[in-house]
């Protein structure tokens, strides 16, 4: 069953541009993962701090092979750093019919 994940992420004072950096290093290596079928970075125009990740991934698998990749560690390792508050990430399942 296909996943996705969305991710909530604050960006300390300062760190904006930074954060957005290292989300564009993550977002092209991710893209190149077999098992994702999109992965997008967005940035909240009113609140330039906030930031989501959006990702579609074909199953468990490849959300696990994700999260175990260079990337994303390197990503992760990085947040440190760079977030105001601790990440919000949240899967879930393709519930709903395919609209056409």
């Amino acid at each position: 069953m296909k996943k996705i994940i969305i991710a909530q992420i604050t960006a300390k004072a300062g760190c904006e541009e930074k954060l957005l950096a290292a989300g564009n290093t993550l977002v092209a290596g991710s893209r190149a993962e077999p098992g994702n079928d999109s992965y997008e970075l967005l940035r909240t125009p009113e609140s330039p701090e906030k930031f989501r990740f959006v990702e579609i991934w074909k199953n468990r698998d490849a959300v696990d092979a994700h999260f175990a990749t260079p990337h994303f560690r390197l990503f992760v390792k990085q947040l440190g750093d760079l977030v105001a508050e601790a990440p919000v990430i949240t899967i879930y399942d393709i519930a709903g019919e395919k609209i056409a």
